[in-house]
């Protein structure tokens, strides 16, 4: 199904599910889930396209939310990425476990630090169709973003921090009904993109916390961002 305007046009992804505890993911928030998420998006890309549950459902019945601790991903094309009520995606923290990639020629090559800089948690370079969407607040993407601001302040960082979500030459995002907490660097951030949709999103962080942007379209044409 596709419904479009003059500033918005959103692709929903039908047919294939995947689901990433089927994969081996635990969501306890100490094992770290990246492996079974880069295998359902190896498997969605494989078919091309399909709709990616994170589902709610914790080990430990007493825990308020399902916790998937990861490291950066790497997203593909035609895939919606589904975050149910009761989810939240935390990033490693740990420096060593977020690649560094080149310098963009505009705002994202690095603020901090020009040159080289740190991927984002969620990422994605010449794709096409591309959502990821929640339940509203309790569908959480959380930066741990601490980490990343005290090593700032101790002047221990080499390389500009990394994003939240960075989408870079890609066509048709959509980023729907999410909540987002202390990502490490801007939260979003849009490179060359075409046909952007932003909404239901809300955006947190502690206002001492260096240069946590919510919204850096870059160089892109088309984006919407509402309520």
């Amino acid at each position: 199904m596709i419904s479009s305007d003059n500033t918005s046009c959103t692709m929903m992804v039908m047919g294939l599910t995947v689901d990433v505890k089927e994969h081996g993911a635990v969501g306890d928030g100490r094992t770290d889930d990246t492996e079974a998420f880069e295998r359902a998006i190896r498997i969605i890309k494989t078919n091309g396209g399909g709709r990616l549950i994170v589902a709610a459902g914790s080990p430990d019945d007493d825990a308020v939310e399902t916790r998937y601790l990861i490291r950066p991903l790497n997203l593909t094309s035609h895939m919606t990425l589904y975050l149910q009520g009761g989810v939240r995606i935390v990033g490693v923290a740990d420096k060593d476990a977020w690649p560094v990639i080149p310098e963009l020629p505009s705002y994202g090559q690095g603020r901090d630090h020009p040159g080289p800089r740190y991927t984002s948690l969620l990422h994605g370079e010449h794709l096409r169709n591309v959502t990821i969407q929640g339940d509203g607040e309790a569908s959480v993407l959380d930066g741990q973003g601490a980490y990343w601001w005290d090593m700032r302040r101790q002047k221990l960082e080499n390389f500009t921090r990394g994003h939240l979500i960075e989408f870079m030459y890609s066509d048709l995002v959509s980023i729907f009904d999410l909540k987002m907490v202390d990502s490490p660097y801007w939260f979003n951030h849009f490179f060359d993109c075409d046909r952007v949709h932003v909404r239901g999103v809300s955006i947190y962080a502690p206002e001492e916390s260096p240069n946590t942007d919510g919204w850096d379209p870059d160089s892109s044409r088309n984006v919407l961002i509402e309520e």
